[in-house]
């Protein structure tokens, strides 16, 4: 079992790893994202466990949410923006 800070979240290779358990959520969804690709490294020959352990009605569940409002508003930008080019206010009109 290894405990680490935030710091682990870049450089550092996990690729041996079986499982993650987040206790704590940044508040940039692509940070969190980049946390968990640290042990999908090359060599990786597990099946691989992503757990978050989240205490209902406290911060660390708020940031949860916030974090996943977030992802979807990116990924539904993505995907338009893909089709075409939008104006700033189609921009403004996603948020």
């Amino acid at each position: 079992m290894l405990l680490c800070s935030d710091a682990m979240a870049r450089g550092g290779n996990l690729q041996n790893a079986s499982y993650l358990i987040n206790f704590d959520f940044p508040w940039n969804p692509a940070i969190l994202d980049q946390r968990i690709r640290r042990v999908y490294r090359p060599g990786q020959k597990k099946h691989v466990h992503i757990m978050n352990m989240i205490v209902e009605d406290t911060i660390e569940e708020y940031v949860y949410e916030v974090i996943a409002t977030k992802r979807n508003l990116f990924e539904k930008f993505l995907k338009v923006s893909k089709q075409k080019k939008l104006t700033p206010k189609e921009i403004m009109d996603m948020i």
